[in-house]
C-alpha cells in the first residue's frame, strides 16, 4: 500500500451507509478514503464529528450525496477544500435541525455539483435556485446529467469522481 496517499472524506445520505464500492472505486484511483456510517436521526454531533474526523486525517477533497452533500458543501466552506456533490440537498438549510452548527459564510467555490435531472427527491431546481440564491451559480460547475435520478449508478460516480479528482487533487509522481 502506497504511504501518504491523499486523503478523501466520503459523506454518505440520509438513510443510507458508506457503499464499499464507491468507497472502493475512490481507493482504486489512489486515496485513502474516510467514510463513516452516520446516524443523521440520532447524533446531535454530526458536523463536529466529521470536522473532527478532516482535520486529523488532513481530507483534501470531499465527496457527498443528498444530505451528505448539504453537509460536504458546508464543511467545505470552513475547510476550503474542493468537493464533488451528488444531488445535494443545498436549500436543507432553511430546516437544518442543528447538523451545521454555525453561521457559515460561502466562500469555498471550488465546488463541483452533479444534478441527476430525473431527481424527484432532491430536485434538481431546487438545488440550483439556491445557488443563485446565494449568488453562487456562475462560480461552481455543474454537471446535469439528464439520464440519472438521485441514485447514482457505480460507473457514473467513478467517471466523475477520476475526472475530478485528477483534476482538483493532483498527486505527486
Amino acid at each position: 500500500m502506497q504511504q501518504n496517499r491523499p486523503s478523501v472524506l466520503y459523506i454518505h445520505g440520509f438513510d443510507s451507509s458508506p457503499m464499499a464500492e464507491k468507497t472502493s472505486i475512490i481507493a482504486d484511483l489512489g486515496y485513502t478514503v474516510i467514510a463513516p456510517k452516520i446516524h443523521y436521526k440520532e447524533s446531535k454531533n454530526t458536523y463536529q464529528r466529521l470536522l473532527h474526523l478532516a482535520q486529523e486525517f488532513n481530507i483534501e477533497f470531499i465527496v457527498g450525496s443528498s444530505l451528505g452533500g448539504y453537509t460536504a458543501f458546508w464543511l467545505s466552506q470552513e475547510l476550503n477544500v474542493p468537493t464533488l456533490l451528488f444531488n445535494p440537498s443545498l436549500a436543507f438549510q432553511k430546516i437544518d435541525p442543528g447538523l451545521v452548527h454555525q453561521n457559515l459564510s460561502i466562500i469555498n467555490t471550488r465546488q463541483s455539483i452533479f444534478l441527476g435531472m430525473k431527481d424527484e427527491t432532491v430536485h434538481p431546481t431546487t438545488t440550483i435556485d439556491w445557488l443563485k440564491m446565494n449568488q453562487i451559480f456562475e462560480k461552481v460547475e455543474i454537471i446535469e446529467d439528464p439520464n440519472n435520478g438521485h441514485q447514482i449508478s457505480l460507473s457514473v460516480f467513478k467517471q466523475q469522481m477520476k475526472m475530478l479528482l485528477e483534476e482538483l487533487v493532483p498527486q505527486e509522481a
